[in-house]
């Protein structure tokens, strides 16, 4: 009752005597009153517009409204939080209290889905749960979670196929870890969907049918090149590249990666597709980042539940539906209620608001769920109409990580990427990105010629083996650890049946068998018998042979010659020689293309062998080449057969008798039964044991030409023979153990076969080659001259072939036949040879070598004074050379040993600038003549003769007049009597006279001393220390050298600054005669190359000389240098720590040639041939524990799964710290290294393992696998049960291989 009420009824209580007066009665009328005061103030909300309007409120307070605005804000800015997880801007240390969590459940015609992700700053949880009705009826359960805390990692997951929980360790604080754990999944779910299961790695947004090509730290423009179409994007590796890649019509960025395609088609809409997700999601709404759901329509079914319909889906995430939040405009009616949701808040108690979301016109049923203080904590969508729901809450209870567990291996695996290697192009293309498209079905069934309403040759597949239709059809499929791959891009074949056994879906390689591996099988031959046969062969090696521009083909006659066989005797066994040498010319033209050649330069020939057989001919006297064979012998026919001991022993002659009007039948020589097989049918019985043929296994015998069965034993199956007669044969020789039969044998013969030991063991002098086996015709001398030679270097032997050659008077004269410009019949060109220089092949061409003899023998012109007529050329011409007044008494004589010219200053040079020489036997024939020509302003020589040909010309050739015109040196010193001829390949002291009135002189040739073996170091200080100060510094040499026209190169005389610091003790800047002499006795004990020995870098660097090269001693010589080999001192410290064995603090000789011995055997190799590089890969982000990861090589046994293998023990083991490459120097001197790519200091995905297999082998390591194994776990990684099969491995490694394999 309301407070004028009560007063009014007391009031007439007192006047009615009802109430007493007195104090006590006062009291309870005061209690009265104030107990109606407590009941009669209400303190709430008196807004209408409130959710939470009170009409008794009596005492409004407007902290207790609560307003649907708000409240809806509150809901979508939850919904937001968990669609799109933590902001960007978002900072751990300025919140190291937060907590962002949620969890997800689905519901649908009991089928259920639970997500739940909790994240803080000390711990990371996900889960996810599933319950689904199958086809079948039945449920199939799933369950998986993860928790992250410290560097603990605790993973569980229970399905059909799995059911385990492991605790695994990393290196990483756990804020890198979340970090990098977030940032795989782009921060778009706070949920971790791709560690659910191994599905992740099957269903995976990159097996859509989408072909992306990546560009891992490229660049992409929109139309940034002019030269490509408008409305492409083009591409390129790296930005700074001056060169575009190639152009896209369709382009995204992901983290500083570009991905790109042409299977979305061509749109100018594309300029801005930088900023889509397609690669990501596969989804094409470009709107939305995480292909979300706009309505709980139909396809909320086909999304999730019904596997069947969608291969390739995917869990729905939080952020499939809380746009359907905020997407659309939930509205709440009023209506509120106390509930009691423990699941969805921490203490049970809160409100529930109801309303409803109109989505697209579907309404769904909306309860929002509060706590005490009116925060949104939860909300449920329900379809009523379809007995669905979703709801959503932000409480989230996260566990610990059960510290009982033990630890287990961090999932990596290690991938040798020569697998992976990129061979077709600059796009980084690995054998996934090629053009076969594979279509997958995983844990699917395909079955040849499976539908019989499918096309005939073709293989039939489907989802699931119990799906009662079958999907489609496809050409060619491979099936790999229980998964189906699919193509047609192979084209339709009947042999495809068998395809599921083949490896080209893992190789990307399903081309014919190579060159090299050609058989006669693959020729269109039945027969071998004749030439004509011969010529598939031969067309087909000229069809892959690298001819040169004039080599004529070869033909069968070549091949035969090669052979030593006969036209008119053709067999298989000729037709194999063919077939193997043409592979070997094959084989040989690669080695050619590589300019390397076995040459013998006594008889000009240039052989097929590689550079191990060429070294090893030998020429052998009375030499056992082979031990013979064990033969049949028949000693009345002198025949062989391939009989062994005891069947060569088991011939007999029987009797027999043919049927009526026998001929050409076939016998079975076990039953001695006749049928009536023809020969072809009759010699194609064969016995087959367990041989598996379209899914069952037989055993019996076997036609392949009828392609039937009977029921014969063995030994019939195998008796069949042809009787190949047309008379009636009663006399037969008959061998019991083979049972072949010789119908036309006579008993003598029969009885002749005999078995023979060693037989035709061979005893040979001549030429042998230890490796091939093979002999030759060479005599001993020439058998001993062959040589592997490099053309890459100055040959000092050229081979040229020819059409023709005839003989011009003591010489060939050769020429190609297109030689005939005017084809006047008359060749406009020739070379001219010596006839030693010249052979006459097989196929008629003709071979003739160059370079070979020609060059300077000082042997005899060295010994004595040579002398040469010459006479003066002017304007006029030149006169009759005239000797009265020369004198040749020198000419002839030897040269004294002590004999030192020393040049009269106070003399000039006399002879003619311009001078016309003859040169002739010493009976007046075969006489040579030429010019010389002298520049006195250059004083530079030249010289012009007569050269049959321009190889033979090393300057300027007049083809017209076959005169070739050379510089021969240069004038460097010269009196009235001599002058001295400086070359780049020696130097000469000529001596000469002139009589001027006759114009005739001599000029007499003395070799120089500088040519001599016993060189005069102290003449050739002299000549070097050109301003006589006592020193030769460098500039002087470097004057004097190309003063010479040996010009100096750029290294050279960098290395010359080297040696001259190296060997100046006085620190003067230049050599002083005692230091030059030192200089040059070493430089005596250089290699070919002009590179220190090892002994005397040794002394050079041993400063002290107390037999220890230390890293002090190593950095000083290097410091007074200009070499950068070493970037720190640090580095030379680190390379004599490892190369110092006995650990003495420096480097023995010994310890030291070991390090030079293995530069000089590695320079010039890439690593990459000679080690084999395995990329780590794994699942996980984080690192491993250098010191705890070990490296193991074993040999384990063929299994689908890691987990599943047998292995033996290591052969070789090592702590990953141990081998860990510190400096690029360890390539040349480690055989084993780990290479940390990303510099992180821990086992990370995309590191590398670097073998040297070889280097092993030499020390008894024979390995076949690479493990990785962690002490701590005692297991190993590739054991760890999150790595999925080993398919689905290379699958995923070789299309996202670039960004494994890349890496620097």
């Amino acid at each position: 009752m309301d407070k004028a009420l009560a007063l009014l009824m007391t009031t007439m209580l007192l006047l009615a005597g009802c109430l007493g007066t007195d104090d006590t009665e006062e009291d309870d009328v005061n209690q009265e009153e104030n107990n109606q005061n407590e009941i009669i103030d209400v303190i709430g909300c008196d807004n209408l517009t409130s959710l939470t309007y009170d009409a008794n409120v009596t005492v409004s307070n407007e902290s207790s409204c609560l307003y649907a605005d708000v409240l809806l804000s509150e809901l979508d800015r939850m919904a937001v939080m968990i669609g799109n997880g933590l902001d960007e801007d978002f900072s751990w240390e300025d919140n190291p209290d937060a907590v962002f969590s949620h969890s997800m459940e689905l519901y649908e015609n009991n089928n259920y889905f639970f997500e739940s992700a909790y994240i803080s700053a000390d711990k990371y949880f996900a889960s996810e749960e599933s319950s689904e009705i199958n086809e079948n009826g039945t449920l199939d359960q799933a369950f998986y979670y993860m928790i992250m805390q410290g560097n603990e990692i605790e993973y569980s997951i229970s399905n059909s196929t799995h059911d385990y929980t492991i605790r695994m360790k990393h290196t990483d604080d756990y804020m890198t870890a979340l970090e990098s754990m977030l940032s795989d999944d782009d921060n778009q779910d706070m949920g971790d969907d791709s560690w659910e299961d191994d599905e992740s790695w099957e269903d995976d947004d990159y097996n859509t049918d989408i072909d992306w090509e990546p560009y891992y730290g490229g660049y992409c423009e929109w139309e940034g090149n002019p030269d490509d179409d408008s409305d492409v994007w083009s591409c390129k590796e790296d930005e700074s590249d001056s060169d575009w890649d190639t152009w896209w019509y369709y382009c995204e960025l992901h983290d500083g990666d570009w991905f790109c395609t042409d299977d979305y088609g061509q749109s100018p809409d594309y300029e801005n597709s930088a900023d889509y997700d397609r690669y990501l999601t596969g989804n094409e709404d470009d709107e939305s980042s995480m292909g979300r759901q706009t309505g709980m329509n139909d396809d909320y079914d086909d999304d999730y539940y019904n596997d069947d319909e969608d291969e390739d889906s995917e869990s729905p995430t939080a952020s499939d539906y809380t746009v359907l939040i905020t997407d659309n405009e939930p509205s709440l009616d009023g209506n509120y209620s106390e509930v009691n949701l423990p699941q969805i808040m921490e203490s049970g108690e809160g409100y529930m608001f109801s309303g409803e979301v109109d989505s697209e016109g579907e309404i769904l049923v909306m309860e929002l769920y509060t706590n005490l203080e009116y925060s949104v904590v939860g909300v449920k969508l329900t379809d009523t109409q379809n007995d669905r729901y979703v709801m959503f809450s932000t409480i989230v209870e996260a566990p610990d990580i059960d510290q009982t567990l033990p630890y287990t291996a961090l999932p990596f695996i290690l991938i040798d990427t020569s697998d992976f290697d990129d061979d077709s192009g600059d796009n980084g293309d690995d054998d996934y990105h090629s053009d076969i498209d594979w279509e997958p079905y995983y844990g699917g069934y395909c079955e040849w010629e499976g539908n019989p309403d499918d096309d005939s040759d073709v293989w039939s597949c489907k989802e699931d083996e119990s799906d009662s239709d079958w999907g489609t059809w496809w050409y060619y499929c491979e099936l790999h650890d229980g998964d189906w791959f699919c193509t047609d891009d192979y084209g339709q074949s009947s042999d495809y049946e068998n395809s599921a056994d083949n490896d080209c879906y893992l190789t990307g390689d399903c081309s014919d068998e190579n060159d090299s591996e050609m058989s006669l099988d693959d020729f269109d031959v039945s027969s071998w018998d004749s030439a004509n046969d011969l010529q598939q062969i031969v067309d087909w090696f000229n069809m892959n042979y690298d001819y040169d521009e004039d080599e004529d083909m070869f033909t069968v006659d070549d091949f035969l010659s090669f052979c030593d066989a006969d036209a008119d005797y053709v067999d298989y066994y000729v037709a194999e020689c063919v077939l193997g040498t043409a592979l070997s010319m094959l084989d040989y033209d690669e080695e050619v293309s590589e300019e390397m050649v076995c040459y013998n330069p006594n008889t000009h020939v240039a052989t097929m062998d590689d550079e191990d057989s060429c070294s090893s001919y030998v020429y052998i006297e009375n030499y056992t080449i082979d031990e013979g064979e064990d033969i049949c012998y028949n000693i009345i026919t002198h025949e062989v057969t391939g009989d062994d001991n005891s069947s060569c022993v088991s011939y007999g002659f029987y009797n027999v008798t043919s049927p009526s009007g026998s001929g050409q039948q076939c016998y079975n020589n076990a039953s001695h039964s006749f049928n009536d097989d023809d020969e072809n049918t009759c010699t194609q019985y064969a016995y087959y044991e367990n041989q598996s043929w379209g899914g069952t296994t037989f055993t019996g015998c076997y036609n392949m030409g009828t392609h039937t069965t009977n029921s014969d034993s063995k030994e019939v199956c195998e008796s069949y023979a042809w009787h190949n007669s047309t008379v009636v044969v009663d006399e037969y020789c008959y061998n019991t153990v083979t049972h072949l039969v010789n119908w036309n044998s006579s008993m003598a013969e029969c009885a002749g076969y005999m078995y023979v030991e060693d037989y035709g063991a061979t005893v040979y002098t001549g030429c042998y080659n230890t490796m091939t086996h093979m002999t030759t015709d060479d005599n001993q001398e020439d058998c001993t001259a062959y040589t592997y030679v490099s053309m890459d270097e100055e040959p000092s032997e050229e081979i040229h072939y020819y059409d023709n050659c005839t003989d011009d008077n003591g010489t060939y004269e050769c020429w190609m036949d297109e030689w005939d410009y005017d084809n006047d019949g008359e060749f406009d060109e020739s070379h001219g040879f010596d006839y030693s220089d010249c052979t006459q092949q097989s196929n008629g061409s003709w071979m003739c070598i160059t370079g070979h003899g020609d060059d300077y023998d000082d042997s005899e012109d060295g010994s004595g004074y040579y002398c040469v007529p010459f006479v003066n050329y002017t304007s006029e011409g030149f006169s009759i050379f005239n000797s009265t007044n020369l004198d040749s008494s020198l000419c002839g004589e030897p040269i004294e040993e002590d004999m030192v010219y020393e040049f009269d200053s106070n003399e000039t040079w006399t002879m003619p600038a311009h001078l016309i020489w003859q040169d002739c036997e010493d009976d007046g024939t075969d006489c040579e003549t030429g010019e010389i020509m002298y520049d006195v302003s250059t004083t530079e020589l030249w010289e012009t003769t007569h050269e049959n040909n321009y190889m033979d010309c090393d300057g300027a050739y007049d083809n017209n007049t076959s005169m070739c015109t050379e510089w021969i040196g240069n004038v460097t010193a010269s009196d009235g009597s001599a002058f001295q001829i400086s070359h780049s390949e020696q130097d000469l002291l000529v001596f000469y006279q002139y009589d001027e009135p006759t114009q005739s002189g001599l000029v007499i040739f003395v070799q120089s001393d500088s040519q001599n073996d016993d060189m005069d170091y102290e003449e050739m200080f002299d000549m070097l220390d050109l301003n006589g100060d006592g020193e030769v510094n460098s500039s002087e040499w470097y004057d004097s050298s190309n003063s010479s026209d040996d010009s100096m190169s750029e290294e050279d005389y960098d290395n010359l600054l080297i040696m001259i610091d190296v060997f100046d003790d006085d620190n003067s800047g230049g050599l002083n005669i005692d230091e030059f002499v030192n200089f040059m006795e070493n430089a005596d004990s250089m290699n070919e190359d002009g590179e220190m020995n090892v002994d005397m870098m040794f002394d050079m660097f041993d400063a002290n000389d107390d037999g220890q090269v230390t890293a002090s001693e190593w950095s000083d010589f290097f410091n007074g240098t200009d070499d950068e080999s070493f970037e720190s001192y640090e580095d030379i410290e680190n390379l004599v720590d490892m190369l110092d064995e006995d650990e003495s603090g420096g480097l023995d000789i010994d310890e030291f040639s070991a390090f030079f011995e293995s530069v000089d055997e590695n320079e010039g190799e890439d690593a990459g041939e000679r080690f084999t590089a395995l990329a780590v890969y794994g699942v996980m982000p984080m690192g491993g524990d250098l010191e705890d990861y070990e490296l193991h090589l074993t040999t384990c046994e063929d299994a689908d799964t890691f987990a599943d293998a047998s292995c033996e023990e290591p052969a070789y083991t090592a702590k990953l710290s141990d081998i860990l490459m510190t400096d690029e120097m360890m390539i040349l001197t480690t055989d084993v290294l780990f290479v940390d790519t990303d510099e992180s200091g821990t086992l990370t995905i995309g590191d590398a393992i670097m073998i040297d297999s070889s280097s092993l082998e030499e020390d008894g390591i024979f390995w076949e696998d690479a493990r990785l194994y962690s002490q701590e776990a005692e297991a190993y990684t590739d054991d760890n049960p999150m790595l999925p099969g080993f398919t689905i491995v290379v699958a995923t490694i070789a299309m996202l291989g670039a960004a494994l394999i890349r890496r620097d």
